[in-house]
């Protein structure tokens, strides 16, 4: 299957930044908006989540996405996707630097990992400032007159 940047997420393009996942989304989008978009369901996850393949105009719409460089190949699940195409498309757009291709990024699966343990951190810091005590070190000093 393919992964893209989250909706939070950005790259950055030379030292400028970027919205990779909001531009992901638009790309999506623009391709789809107004069109018939035909799905096959071909599996689904532990989590719930539905694996399928989908088209428009007899496109595969994740093929054209790898091949824009708006998605990466992810690891993972291979039932009825055909991986090796798939990653064909992504180096081309590699080779090409297009899309995200064209800046510096983490990929999607491990900045969403970051998010994780960047959130988790933060409960056991809230955890240790004691049940609905205010941690001293996150309140800013009134401003003296």
């Amino acid at each position: 299957g393919i992964d893209v940047c989250d909706r939070d997420q950005w790259a950055h393009y030379d030292a400028t930044p970027w919205p990779c996942g909001t531009m992901a989304v638009a790309w999506l989008v623009s391709q789809t908006l107004g069109r018939a978009v035909e799905c096959q369901r071909l599996d689904r996850r532990f989590d719930g989540t539905i694996i399928g393949r989908c088209g428009v105009d007899g496109a595969d719409i994740a093929g054209e996405a790898l091949l824009q460089g708006q998605a990466l190949v992810a690891d993972g699940h291979r039932g009825g996707v055909p991986i090796q195409t798939y990653r064909q498309l992504e180096q081309q757009a590699r080779n090409g630097r297009v899309g995200i291709w064209s800046s510096t990024f983490t990929p999607p699966e491990e900045w969403r990992r970051d998010r994780v343990n960047d959130r988790a951190t933060q409960v056991r810091q809230i955890e240790m400032t004691g049940r609905g005590a205010v941690n001293p070190d996150l309140v800013e000093d009134e401003p003296s007159e």
